[in-house]
């Protein structure tokens, strides 16, 4: 078996010394420096789910950045799968993770990247291994002897992420350094999705939650009440009911899908609740409302909150009325005649 030996240089001999420092102080916060060439730039999508699979080599970079909503994320798993070349001398290798990353130009090409240490995790002498980034402090992530998990929280606020393969050793064999390692990262979320709802009046102008309009209104998912300064609301995904009602609008009713790791958004236009009018005419009666015939119409006419204008026409005979109606009511209009009989 041929060895590559060369002469141990700041960066190696650096990394070796944040090595044991990882190892006695795990909770201390280490920022390290590496350099190389950038293979792959990513984005991980959260809302779909999807695990992307790339392949380093040594000292090669990855800089990957989750696209979505991160209040969903419950952290980043990467599984390494070790090939046979890198698994003849067990830590040799490890995985390193950066976050607060700051990239610059170096020489010929490769990129210089500074940032906080998330983990430094040699390879162990198995054929694969999985390394969990939490994002939340109320992760279900749990080390094991396969999963190593990073002992402090990575914020949205400090992705993107650089992952790359170091070196941990003076010398390796050229073997193992010309090894192409398969890493799959996943992002790993909650069973859950969120709910926000936006109002709109008649015209489609957005109405905000603190409008005066929506006072005295009911607002339910699935049956339980809502408050609006709540929203986003957050349920396991699936199909929802959702119900609204007031006392100047229509009430509305119906049925929304929330998927996993997404926020969902769902309008509701408010329409005016509307005034029953029930009439009553003798046949051959004519009759208007605001100017709008509605002779014929036995059933009930609704209108619009407010003053209307009623007109019944008999022959040569009118008879108006201004009547006022408010929302959610029912008002009975009849016109009846009598015949007046004096005695000269």
């Amino acid at each position: 078996m041929q060895y590559m030996h060369h002469r141990p240089s700041r960066r190696l001999s650096s990394f070796l010394i944040l090595l044991i420092a990882t190892a006695v102080f795990p909770l201390m916060s280490v920022a390290d420096v590496i350099q190389g060439p950038v293979e792959n730039r990513l984005d991980l999508d959260l809302a779909a789910g999807t695990p992307i699979t790339i392949e380093l080599g040594l000292e090669e970079i990855a800089v990957i950045n989750p696209v979505g909503d991160p209040r969903f994320l419950n952290g980043i798993e990467i599984e390494v799968a070790i090939p046979a070349d890198a698994r003849e001398f067990p830590g040799s290798l490890a995985l390193l993770v950066l976050r607060n990353i700051a990239e610059s130009a170096a020489s010929q090409g490769a990129r210089r990247i500074e940032g906080d240490r998330v983990i430094l995790q040699p390879f162990p002498s198995g054929s694969r291994f999985f390394t969990a980034l939490p994002t939340s402090i109320e992760h279900e992530f749990r080390s094991s002897a396969t999963l190593e998990v990073a002992q402090s929280i990575t914020s949205s606020g400090e992705m993107p992420i650089a992952v790359s393969i170091q070196p941990v050793m003076k010398g390796i064999s050229r073997r193992a350094a010309a090894a192409r390692v398969r890493l799959t990262i996943r992002p790993v979320t909650r069973n859950q999705g969120g709910l926000v709802l936006r109002f709109q009046d008649i015209d489609g102008n957005a109405i905000e939650y603190d409008d005066e309009r929506l006072i005295a209104t009911e607002l339910r998912l699935d049956g339980e009440n809502l408050v609006l300064s709540d929203l986003p609301v957050l349920r396991r995904p699936g199909l929802h009911r959702v119900s609204f009602r007031g006392e100047m609008w229509k009430e509305q009713s119906f049925t929304v899908g929330i998927e996993r790791g997404s926020i969902t958004t769902a309008s509701i236009r408010l329409e005016p609740a509307v005034a029953k009018l029930f009439l009553s005419a003798p046949e051959g009666t004519e009759v208007f409302i605001n100017g709008r015939d509605v002779t014929g119409i036995n059933d009930v006419v609704e209108l619009l909150p407010g003053e209307h204008t009623l007109l019944f026409r008999i022959g040569d005979h009118t008879v108006t009325r201004r009547i006022r109606v408010e929302p959610s009511r029912e008002y009975k209009v009849s016109l009846s005649l009598d015949i007046l009989v004096n005695e000269d």
